[in-house]
């Protein structure tokens, strides 16, 4: 009948009806052969259980092969009918082929006639078509109905079980865990890292195929041990029923992350994607569906606020968890409000003394816990989505600021601090170009800090993003150099002009030999290629001179100034910018 041998109980039921309406032994479909050739019949035993047989015989095949119903009376001299007859093992036989209209897939076949009528006739052919026709509709109402409930639990894109199911699934294992029929359970949340840039960039299309790819992988890892449903979006969940052992949650967990390290091929690019794992364990973290996958959530979140990887739940987490939805609510109004603003800190020549530019840093200034570090509201932008704001008032402050300046007299430069997440932003760009031409600021006067660890997180694709910019005719520089994660020598395949010295080794040059060589060496080498070299958190007047004598191009730090806010700047050169010393150094 309609979609695969075994429908269950419905099929068994048309059959029942057949054999009945046309009194008859045997009823039974058969259905077409598969690509070996192997046909499959579904019978109806004396039991009214279905008997299913497979088998390769050609004239099983005639059967679904025939145009129009077949009648096979008993004593029939007809040798094709006889033939059939014999490959059905019947005395006599109707047989009503598949019908497209009727949603059959396969033959109908009632045999071997009782009661006092001797031999099946035309009206029984009628007779067993109408029936067909009405299993037909049957079969199909039902097939709708199971598909529906089958959509209904599971991701209509990888085909995995979706979050209801995932909850029943939970609620069952929780079930067993209860009433001792299981020693424990698990649950793991996962999301992947850096997917919304795979969307941003190669398109959603190939985002689908890299979730597709993701589902796989983990239902491979996982194995027998559990299940794998897909939540939305990039998280995922897997089910580990029946388990007490931490030691083995935690290997699934890591098969999981190492199965995923594998590059994907996307668009003609090798794509790597790494995933952030958060673990809850029944009954010690909760014994309630709801409370034990929101303990996983807050465990993965934790995993992917700091270095990634796998997590275990701990209750100190629900403060946590608060205090950040509680942050992220407020930064979204501050963003709305203009608490959010931009304060700057000049940078100077430090053999003239002279001050050729600033650098924005946002400040926070909360209403009851005062100025709020970058350090502490940043990261929560990254996380919830509002950087991509952040960065755009940052950039529409400085430049609105340059501008001003500019009709003023002042022609100063400024610095912007691009995020790992900015140099991923495929509108970045754009964005740039457009504040630019709004501000009427040369592109020359906006210089853009990145870090070394935002461009060595994704060489390939920061590279390219730098060489847009570069394009635009803007600065660029790396901030923070010297933390180890690239070289100098790097930095030749960058359309960087300038490096800032982590501040690291400019505090510590009073202290060592060592780190005065590492600066001077950084001085001397970036001289040799053509970069500006910046020294960053100069304190006192003996680093400036030291830094002057070593021929660093711009110094910044307390020892020049605090970071003020804009409107303050003019007013700060006006007092300290004609005061010099007889080197130029402030007095």
């Amino acid at each position: 009948m309609s979609a695969a041998p075994g429908a269950g109980g419905l099929l068994a039921n048309v059959l029942s009806e057949a054999r009945d309406l046309l009194s008859c032994e045997h009823a039974m479909v058969v259905f077409p052969p598969d690509q070996d050739g192997v046909t499959t019949t579904v019978a109806l035993g004396p039991d009214g259980e279905l008997r299913r047989h497979e088998g390769t015989d050609v004239r099983a095949i005639d059967h679904v092969a025939c145009d129009a119903p077949l009648l096979l009376p008993r004593g029939t001299r007809d040798p094709e009918a006889r033939s059939r007859l014999a490959g059905l093992g019947l005395r006599d036989a109707v047989v009503v082929p598949p019908s497209a209209s009727a949603g059959i897939s396969g033959a109908l076949v009632v045999g071997d006639r009782l009661g006092d009528v001797r031999t099946f006739n035309r009206d029984d052919v009628l007779l067993l078509e109408t029936v067909a026709n009405h299993a037909g509709v049957a079969l199909r109402n039902d097939e709708l109905i199971g598909r529906l409930r089958h959509d209904a639990l599971h991701d209509a894109l990888t085909g995995l079980p979706n979050r209801t199911h995932l909850q029943r699934g939970v609620t069952a294992a929780l079930a067993d865990v209860a009433a001792g029929r299981a020693p424990g359970a698990a649950v793991m949340i996962l999301d992947l890292d850096e997917f919304k840039e795979v969307n941003d960039t190669l398109g959603h299309h190939q985002g689908d195929a890299l979730l597709i790819e993701v589902g796989a992988r983990l239902t491979a890892a996982v194995g027998r041990a559990g299940s794998v449903s897909r939540l939305g979006g990039d998280e995922f969940a897997v089910l580990l029923p029946a388990t007490a052992d931490e030691d083995h949650v935690f290997a699934v967990a890591r098969a999981l992350v190492q199965a995923l390290r594998q590059p994907v091929p996307l668009d003609g690019l090798w794509v790597e994607i790494g995933a952030s794992v958060g673990i809850a364990l029944a009954p010690e973290h909760a014994t309630e569906t709801a409370a034990l996958l929101k303990s996983a959530d807050l465990a993965m979140y934790d995993a992917k606020s700091s270095t990634g990887g796998v997590r275990l739940y701990d209750p100190d987490l629900h403060a946590t968890s608060t205090r950040r939805l509680t942050l992220v609510s407020e930064l979204r109004a501050a963003l709305h409000d203009g608490s959010v603003v931009v304060h700057v800190q000049p940078k100077a020549e430090p053999a003239s003394g002279r001050v050729v530019g600033v650098e924005a840093l946002v400040r926070w200034e909360h209403p009851e816990r005062g100025w709020v570090p970058p350090d502490d509201f940043v990261p929560v932008a990254e996380r919830s989505g509002l950087l991509g704001v952040l960065t755009s008032r940052v950039l529409d402050a400085s430049l609105r600021a340059c501008a001003h300046w500019r009709a003023s007299g002042l022609d100063l430069g400024i610095a912007v601090n691009l995020s790992t997440r900015s140099l991923q932003d495929p509108t970045l760009v754009d964005e740039v170009a457009e504040l630019l031409l709004r501000h009427d600021v040369p592109a020359d006067r906006l210089t853009l800090e990145v870090t070394e660890s935002s461009v060595m997180a994704d060489p390939g694709r920061a590279v390219g993003m730098l060489h847009q910019l570069r394009g635009l005719g803007v600065r660029l520089s790396i901030d923070d150099f010297g933390t180890g994660y690239s070289s100098l020598a790097y930095l030749q395949r960058l359309p960087v002009q300038e490096v800032k010295i982590d501040r690291s080794f400019i505090s510590a040059l009073g202290r060592g030999a060592d780190d005065v060589a590492i600066v001077r060496a950084i001085v001397d080498l970036g001289r040799h290629l053509g970069l500006d070299v910046v020294a960053e958190g100069v304190e006192d007047q003996a680093t400036w001179e030291l830094l002057t004598s070593m021929g660093c191009h711009l110094v910044q730090g307390w020892h020049l100034a605090r970071a003020m806010p804009m409107q303050e700047l003019p007013g700060w050169l006006a007092v300290h910018q004609p005061a010099r010393g007889h080197d130029g150094l402030p007095v």
